[in-house]
């Protein structure tokens, strides 16, 4: 089960006795997870690393509901994008299985561009979110006060991000669900990372997943 200790994978039961679901993740050569002994990523807090133009890391609180999976990362160094790697995998009796009509809510893809400060890359960064299959369908469930819709099809070429380059969620996390008609044995791959090759402090959570399967 998602824990408050960072990790790189865990198993998610269902109300189906013997699925599970799998959801691990691999992160990129260039992509930091832990700052100051501290790492958020892969927990499920709602908490994670943000940074301020002076090169500051301060832990930001509360942009996603408690037991949502966090992904917090940002790149090694200036010109560096961070990248995270997440399966989703469905599994009967430990087996995988294919599945129908998979559903994922993403909390938080939201971004900022500063251009002041001594290190302003450290905040800067551009939330996108593509996967290893086209969506059939994204809603945007919640906005946040700034109504910006997003853009992109979702994929690794052509990820969903906040249309604006400065998009935040003073307003309250943005939320979008992507829905899949059919997920093979293969699994769903989501890729994570900053558009345009930002390389500061980011973070998303994931939360809501749900699918169909022949009982």
């Amino acid at each position: 089960m998602p824990s408050n200790q960072p990790g790189n994978s865990v198993t998610l039961l269902t109300n189906v006795p013997g699925v599970t679901v799998s959801v691990a993740t691999e992160t990129g050569p260039d992509t930091v997870t832990e700052q100051q002994g501290q790492n958020f990523n892969f927990t499920t807090g709602g908490s994670g690393w943000n940074g301020q133009q002076e090169g500051l890391d301060v832990v930001f609180h509360n942009f996603s509901p408690l037991g949502a999976i966090v992904l917090n990362q940002r790149g090694t160094s200036q010109g560096n994008s961070p990248r995270q790697d997440v399966r989703f995998t469905a599994m009967r009796n430990g087996a995988p299985i294919s599945v129908s009509e998979m559903n994922i809510t993403i909390y938080d893809v939201s971004a900022a561009l500063e251009t002041l400060g001594s290190q302003p890359w450290r905040p800067s960064y551009r939330d996108a979110v593509g996967f290893s299959l086209t969506p059939s369908a994204t809603s945007t469930l919640t906005t946040s006060i700034s109504g910006d819709p997003g853009t992109g099809a979702g994929t690794y070429q052509d990820p969903f991000r906040r249309a604006s380059g400065n998009a935040d969620t003073s307003g309250g996390p943005f939320a979008e669900r992507f829905e899949f008609a059919s997920v093979s044995t293969d699994g769903l791959g989501m890729r994570y990372t900053s558009f345009g090759g930002l390389s500061g402090w980011q973070f998303i959570a994931i939360s809501g997943i749900s699918f169909n399967i022949c009982v």
